[in-house]
């Protein structure tokens, strides 16, 4: 058995390297289905997929085991949708103990289960950790009704599973390490290892006992899912593994290197790595305000906050300023609702429409106002490829607004705020719409793995991130790394208004 760790530094490859070896283990002759590579999120392993579907001519069922470990863990146990609990399961269960609980976020989309009730929460750390359900309460804090009530939930949750023999995203994880049986693998690749759980890496372990040759691959640097029960020790500490570390970024410039490298040097507990940055100066700057939003008219912008309350404003003041952005990968406005603009505007210079953008613009329009009743949902028959006029629409599907209706009466339903917003983004730039939004909002931990060639990055800090800056310096060192390191060319510094505070970035 070789066993190798490919530490992959910010904008190294690490991807691109993985993707080699699998290229190399194919050229050797070894079956597609005999290669597993596992990733700590969906987004991840879908990359993956596409990347080697790409380069290798072949297809996603050729690869059916590049997967999460939450997708590999259910396919191999041969689970069932039906047997996962879903939000009316949780609905459920809050009307018999009388306890709100909102259901889980998918494991899948971000690599651990989270829930917005803090009770569940601490029941997947304690199984995430391998520690007892008291313990993580005490690490938690005091919560209403303190550690009876978590225990009242918790066993009422268990009683319900079992009753309705159904099973939550951790419980996959802990019946496999129990009961699973990994398939025959010639090849085990594991990326972004820096994030997985002792839950998960006894998954792992299991895994790699059918396994010829494995790489782990991550970066103990960028381990910043540490409260979700992450053990990046397992890599630092590993002994009697060959290991690699890239050296070469393609995506730093110098002026923010030195300040990453400079910041995560602090951290005594870590793997060493020399690497060096691209060969482009880049622009650093740090700033007592938040920038202008005339900043974003040009490029490609990633603002960044530790925490998604601290981008409200920002977002306030993009939309006033007629900015189109996304948010946690939504765009600010919705596919459907362009789609009906830029199809009124087809409409008024006498093109066609196809049916999708039919069924858009009737989606706004009142009954009765500017479509007939009946038609609102176009549910018609229609050929392949069939394009529709004014005119047809107007004489046979119900269409009753006129064509010199600007589009803000003829889309009638579009709320007001919604319309105004719109028509700021129409004046200052209507071709953005088509495009996938320049400027993007996102918490750093929602951003890891991404870039952008500007990145404004808040150093606001809330009191919960406070209390852990001083009590866990390395946690938040670490998420500020993966903070500036997402920039290609500029990086902007935002102090904050208040006496929470990420200071270390600028010392």
């Amino acid at each position: 058995m070789s066993r190798k760790i490919i530490f992959g530094p910010p904008g190294t490859g690490k991807t691109t390297r993985l993707l080699k070896i699998v290229e190399e283990e194919l050229a050797k002759g070894v079956p597609p289905d005999r290669i597993a590579y596992l990733a700590f999120t969906r987004k991840a392993a879908q990359e993956a997929i596409h990347r080697a579907c790409t380069k290798f001519k072949i297809t996603k069922k050729d690869l059916p085991w590049f997967r999460t470990i939450h997708s590999f863990v259910f396919k191999s146990m041969n689970y069932s949708q039906d047997e996962i609990m879903k939000s009316a399961h949780y609905s459920e269960l809050s009307e018999l103990i009388k306890v709100p609980l909102v259901s889980v976020t998918s494991a899948d989309e971000i690599g651990v289960s989270i829930h917005n009730n803090e009770h569940l929460h601490i029941y997947d750390l304690s199984r995430a950790r391998g520690t007892t359900l008291e313990q993580e309460y005490n690490r938690f804090g005091q919560l209403d009704g303190g550690f009876p009530k978590t225990e009242y939930i918790i066993k009422s949750l268990i009683k319900y599973k079992e009753t309705m023999y159904v099973k939550d995203y951790t419980d996959l994880l802990v019946d496999f390490v129990n009961e699973g049986t990994a398939p025959k693998l010639e090849v085990l690749i594991v990326d972004e290892a820096q994030d997985m759980s002792w839950l998960q890496w006894k998954v792992i372990d299991k895994i790699m006992k059918h396994a010829s040759r494995i790489y782990l691959a991550g970066d103990d640097d960028q381990a910043i899912f540490d409260w979700a029960g992450a053990d990046p020790s397992r890599l630092i500490d590993a002994k009697d593994w060959e290991k690699e570390i890239l050296e070469q970024s393609y995506r730093i410039p110098k002026t923010t290197h030195y300040i990453a490298d400079r910041l995560i040097s602090r951290i005594s507990h870590r793997q060493p790595k020399l690497w060096k940055p691209r060969n482009y100066r880049g622009f650093t700057n740090s700033y007592a305000y938040r920038l202008s939003t005339d900043s974003f008219d040009h490029g490609q912008w990633l603002i960044l906050a530790r925490t998604n309350y601290l981008l409200d404003q920002i977002e306030h003041d993009l939309r006033q300023y007629g900015h189109f952005y996304s948010r946690g990968n939504q765009p600010s406005i919705a596919s459907k609702l362009y789609t009906a603009v830029f199809a009124w505007y087809k409409l008024q210079t006498r093109q066609e429409l196809n049916l999708e953008e039919v069924k858009s613009i009737y989606y706004y329009m009142s009954v009765g106002v500017n479509v007939k009743r009946g038609f609102k949902g176009m549910n018609v028959q229609v050929m392949p490829g069939q394009t529709f006029t004014y005119e047809e629409l107007r004489d046979k599907y119900g269409l009753l607004a006129k064509p010199n209706m600007p589009w803000e009466y003829a889309l009638d339903k579009v709320p007001n705020t919604r319309t105004i917003y719109l028509r700021a983004i129409l004046s200052r730039n209507k071709n953005e719409l088509k495009e996938e939004p320049r400027i993007k909002l996102s918490t750093i931990h929602g951003a890891k793995g991404g870039e952008a060639d500007h990145v404004m990055l808040l150093t606001d800090l809330s009191r919960k991130a406070d209390n852990n800056f001083m009590t866990n310096r390395d946690s938040e060192r670490r998420v500020f790394y993966v903070g500036a390191t997402r920039a290609k060319k500029s990086l902007h510094i935002i102090r904050s208004n208040s006496s929470k505070e990420f200071t270390e970035i600028f010392q």
